[in-house]
């Protein structure tokens, strides 16, 4: 494909696209190629999303958020996008042997939870949180598939036909009524996700598509049965996030704070994986630690996978069998990190761009005023108030942070070539979660023709306090719930 691309096997298949496993002649490495399928290639609302799939993951620099490589979309042949190839299943593969060990369905949850910090902090909101689209590899779990992503604030999409984007199993409540896109519908759909992996079932007692659109509406979810081990702080964020209305639930970064906390608090920190037979799981691979040290910023993505129909099912629960192989917690949950730096490109001519750098607090404690560094090529040069370069290493310095606090600080600067954006934060002796969102809506070299024009601006995000507590549930809303048999433009399945 494109003189460059070489399709070896199909690995997936969705309600739009296929997925393969392929070889990048150029650069001699594997990829993931995702391609739209007949019927689908030639339809420019299809074209449309895959291209704001790979703009949305283009947005983000993230361990636990896909990244795109390229995106083609050449005359009359169908668009493709080519992404990092994981050997792993999907969370959705994995739950069909049964529910999860405490440790590693909580390890997950923080990851992916994680990732949708770094989307929210983006301005984005992904819409399609599922085990389907969750892929356990190497380096731990990853959030794939921005296909049907909305900018927050972006009106709902509940359409006067019926139809709503998503799958019916994860979908908030506020979207069956046709709120704008927010942040907290994600939660809720990871609260749906922390519940399964724990259970293998869903909150409610449900077998028709109806039943779970009526239970997410005027049903409150079950209580988490009995786990062994399971740390109450677990159950009780996993309530909060399964809360009906939006202001109730905890953020994406307090959610993924809590379940790391479960994690690194037990005494016993391997996660043990079940054996998963390989007619099953060919693909299968424990999840194990990434280099350990410090949070580095990785370019990961994964093979997309899933559409199908609705399926709600209780999986029968299974007892971890002996022979078990231990797995260090991944790295990603172990950062112990309490500084986040999102580093934002407001605009980028191609010479000069500016910017801002926020330094929030995501511990318990006071951060005194510290220099915050962090490198970069020999070809940038960064000026602003406050800002010095000596070399590649950028400095500023920051105020003092309580809990929960944030500062932005405004840059500008000048490249030549390619203006690549930094990897690592160190406040003070402190290693900061990097979150890096590049400028918004620019398309990519290659679809930039079929691409319309968009604003080269973030979408403003207001970061709640961290580790603040979350309001009190007021009581539901007294209004008529909408016909239980709405429909679902992207499918209905559960995974």
């Amino acid at each position: 494909m494109g003189g460059r691309y070489r399709l070896i096997e199909k690995i997936g298949t969705g309600g739009m696209s296929d997925v393969w496993r392929g070889h990048d002649a150029v650069l001699g490495r594997p990829v993931a190629v995702k391609v739209l399928t007949e019927g689908h290639a030639d339809d420019s609302a299809f074209r449309d999303r895959m291209r704001r799939e790979a703009r949305a993951a283009a947005r983000l620099c993230h361990p636990q958020v896909n990244t795109v490589y390229d995106l083609t979309e050449d005359g009359n042949a169908a668009p493709y996008m080519v992404m990092e190839l994981i050997d792993g299943p999907s969370l959705a593969e994995r739950l069909r042997i049964g529910p999860l060990p405490w440790r590693q369905a909580t390890a997950i949850c923080a990851e992916v939870a994680a990732g949708l910090a770094a989307a929210h902090a983006a301005g984005l909101v992904h819409r399609d949180v599922k085990p389907g689209n969750v892929m356990l590899g190497s380096s731990g779990a990853k959030l794939v598939d921005f296909g049907i992503s909305a900018e927050i604030g972006e009106p709902g999409d509940l359409g006067h036909d019926g139809l709503v984007l998503g799958t019916p199993a994860y979908v908030a409540p506020e979207r069956l009524t046709g709120a704008p896109a927010l942040p907290a519908s994600d939660v809720y759909a990871l609260g749906v996700l922390l519940y399964k992996s724990l259970t293998g079932r869903l909150p409610w007692d449900v077998d028709t598509k109806s039943e779970v659109l009526r239970a997410h509406l005027l049903t409150s979810p079950r209580p988490l049965p009995y786990v062994q081990g399971l740390p109450a702080e677990v159950a009780d964020i996993c309530r909060r996030a399964l809360a009906k209305e939006p202001e109730a639930r905890p953020s994406a970064r307090e959610l993924s704070r809590v379940c790391h906390h479960a994690v690194e608090g037990t005494e016993d920190l391997t996660m043990l994986l079940e054996p998963v037979p390989a007619a099953r799981l060919r693909a299968f691979q424990r999840v194990r630690a990434l280099v350990q040290g410090p949070r580095r910023v990785g370019l990961v993505a994964a093979g997309v996978l899933a559409l199908g129909a609705i399926a709600v099912t209780t999986a029968s629960a299974q007892s971890t069998p002996t022979g078990t192989t231990p797995a260090r917690v991944p790295a990603a949950v172990a950062d112990t990190t309490a500084c986040q730096v999102t580093y934002r490109l407001w605009t980028d001519d191609g010479h000069a761009f500016t910017g801002d750098l926020t330094i929030s607090n995501t511990g318990s404690d006071p951060l005194a005023g510290q220099n915050l560094t962090f490198t970069v090529p020999s070809n940038q040069q960064f000026t602003g108030d406050g800002w010095t370069q000596r070399g590649s290493a950028v400095h500023v310095q920051a105020g003092t942070l309580a809990p929960g606090g944030h500062q932005d600080l405004p840059f500008q600067g000048t490249y030549a070539g390619t203006n690549a954006l930094p990897a690592a934060f160190t406040l003070g002796r402190s290693t900061c979660d990097p979150v890096l969102v590049g400028v918004s809506g620019v398309p990519s070299a290659a679809g930039a023709g079929n691409a319309p024009a968009a604003p080269n601006q973030p979408a403003t995000v207001n970061r709640p306090a961290a580790g603040a507590p979350a309001p009190q549930q007021p009581a539901p809303p007294q209004q008529p719930a909408p016909h239980p048999t709405k429909k679902h433009k992207k499918h209905g399945g559960d995974d």
